[in-house]
C-alpha cells in the first residue's frame, strides 16, 4: 500500500525539456525502495523523518526517510541516450488522474509497470494504478543554436580587440532561433558553453550538442566587454527548417572581413583606404535585398565611421529603427544603401 501511496507523489516530474534550478552543478539521484529513483536536488532535509526534493520540472517532493535506500549524485545534467531522435512516448494515464509520459522499460503483467523518463528517473508503479496504456507521437527535436559562426584569424581577433583568438565568431543569427531569443547578436564572440572553452566553431558544435536539452550558459567576448548568456538550443526540427529554409530570416545575412593592405591590392581600391571589406553576401537576405555586395567597402553604418570590423557590428547592433543607411564605396563610387530589419 505504501508504494500506491507514494509513487502518485513522483509523477510531477514528467515533463520533459526542462532543467534544474540554476547554479545546480550536481543531480542527486533518491533510490527508493520499491525501485523508484528521483533526480533532482534536495532542499530540506529532516533526519530520520523526511526529506524534500526539488524534482526537473521544479516541483518539490516531502519523501518519507522509512521509504528511502539511498541517495546518490551525478556530475552534469543530460537527456538520456536516444530521446532526441525518439518518435513516440509511452502514456500511463492513472485512476488518480496523473500521467506519465516516458518509455516502458519493463512490464510484469498484473504487477507492475517500470517507465523510465527522458532524463533517466525510473518510476516503478503498481498495474492496479493504471487506467489506460497508449502511445504519443513526438515531434522530433534538435540542438540548434540559430547563428551562422565561423573561426577566426589573428588579423580578425586583433581588429575586434580580442586578445586570445580561441572561440567562434556568430557572423548572422535566424530570428526567431534560440540565438535570437537569448540575446546573441552578430558579432559576438563565443568563448565558453556552460564553462567549457571552446576553441573553434567545431568545438562550440560539439559543446552544445553534449549540454543536451535546457539552457546552455554562453559566456562571450561583445564590445571589448565580457557577456554571459543563458540560451535554450533544444527546437523542434520542423521550426529549425522553416527558419532556415527562409534566407530572409538571416540577419544581416553579409559577412564583413578586415581591409587589410593585400586585401586593398586584390580588389583594386585606393591606397589608403578604410573601412570594412564585405567578403560574403547570402542571397535573398536583407544584405542582399540592400544590394549590398561582395567586395563592397563599408564607410559608414547607421551614419557613424567604420574602420574595423568591431565598429562594424557595434554600429549595426545599437542602430534604432527598421532602416539602418549604409555608405559603401564600390568600384571607385560612393553609395548609400538601405539594409532593412
Amino acid at each position: 500500500m505504501r508504494r500506491a501511496r507514494i509513487i502518485p507523489l513522483l509523477l510531477w516530474m514528467l515533463l520533459l525539456l526542462v532543467s534544474l534550478p540554476a547554479g545546480a552543478d550536481l543531480i542527486e539521484i533518491v533510490h527508493l525502495k520499491n525501485g523508484s529513483s528521483i533526480r533532482g536536488l534536495i532542499i530540506e532535509q529532516v533526519p530520520g523523518k523526511t526529506l524534500k526534493v526539488e524534482t526537473l520540472d521544479a516541483v518539490v517532493l516531502t519523501i518519507e526517510m522509512e521509504d528511502v535506500a539511498k541517495i546518490t549524485k551525478e556530475e552534469g545534467l543530460k537527456q538520456a541516450a536516444g530521446w532526441a531522435e525518439t518518435e513516440s512516448l509511452d502514456v500511463l494515464q492513472l485512476k488518480s488522474g496523473l500521467e506519465i509520459k516516458g518509455m516502458i522499460i519493463e512490464q510484469v503483467f498484473g504487477k507492475t509497470v517500470t517507465l523510465e523518463s527522458p532524463y533517466g528517473s525510473i518510476f516503478v508503479i503498481d498495474a492496479i494504478d493504471i487506467a489506460r496504456m497508449s502511445k504519443q507521437a513526438v515531434e522530433p527535436r534538435t540542438i540548434w543554436l540559430g547563428a551562422q559562426c565561423t573561426s577566426i584569424s589573428a588579423v580578425m581577433a586583433k581588429d575586434m580587440a580580442i586578445v586570445d583568438k580561441k572561440g567562434a565568431l556568430v557572423v548572422a543569427i535566424y530570428r526567431g532561433s534560440p540565438a535570437d531569443k537569448g540575446g546573441i547578436r552578430p558579432g559576438d564572440f563565443i568563448t565558453h558553453v556552460n564553462g567549457r572553452q571552446v576553441r573553434d566553431v567545431f568545438t562550440l558544435e560539439r559543446a552544445l550538442a553534449d549540454t543536451g536539452p535546457g539552457r546552455a550558459g554562453l559566456q562571450l567576448h561583445r564590445s571589448y566587454e565580457t557577456v554571459e548568456l543563458s540560451v535554450d538550443a533544444n527546437v523542434k526540427v520542423s521550426t529549425k527548417n522553416s527558419l532556415t529554409d527562409n534566407p530572409g530570416y538571416l540577419w544581416p545575412g553579409a559577412a564583413p572581413a578586415v581591409l587589410t593592405k593585400d586585401k586593398i591590392r586584390q580588389v583594386g581600391l585606393d591606397d589608403g583606404m578604410t573601412g570594412v571589406l564585405i567578403a560574403q553576401v547570402v542571397p535573398r537576405t536583407p544584405a542582399a535585398r540592400a544590394d549590398l555586395r561582395k567586395n563592397d567597402v563599408v564607410i559608414r553604418v547607421a551614419f557613424l565611421r567604420v574602420k574595423t570590423v568591431a565598429d562594424f557590428y557595434n554600429a549595426l547592433n545599437n542602430a534604432e529603427g527598421e532602416q539602418i543607411p549604409l555608405r559603401i564605396k564600390r568600384q571607385g563610387r560612393v553609395l548609400n544603401l538601405t539594409l532593412r530589419r
